[in-house]
């Protein structure tokens, strides 16, 4: 797990990727209802794509995808910053390859 953590913080050096973390502490918030996948583009409306267990859907229509645009603000509001998220991710790898050499 420390290898797919390092791998994250490798991803966060390429400029189309932005890895933000939510603290635990916040507690609970609306990136928490599911999984969802908000694209946007320069001439096109926005996209949501939503996938559940069973199914999944893709949503257009402004007045569905308001909503989820707006948790996106909400969260990454909330979140650590680019920087200070990459920080935490690399000290959580760390952390976790130094147990699994303690481990051996």
């Amino acid at each position: 797990m420390g290898e797919q953590l390092r791998h994250i913080a490798r991803m966060t050096l390429r400029p189309h990727i932005t890895v933000q973390v939510i603290p635990y502490e916040l507690g609970a918030h609306v990136g928490l209802n599911g999984n969802q996948l908000l694209m946007e583009f320069q001439r096109q409306r926005s996209i949501v794509y939503l996938e559940h267990r069973r199914a999944g859907t893709f949503l257009d229509d402004p007045a569905d995808t308001s909503p989820f645009v707006e948790s996106v603000a909400s969260l990454t509001k909330a979140a650590l910053s680019p920087r200070e998220s990459t920080d935490l991710i690399a000290a959580c790898a760390k952390k976790m390859e130094e147990r699994h050499v303690a481990d051996h």
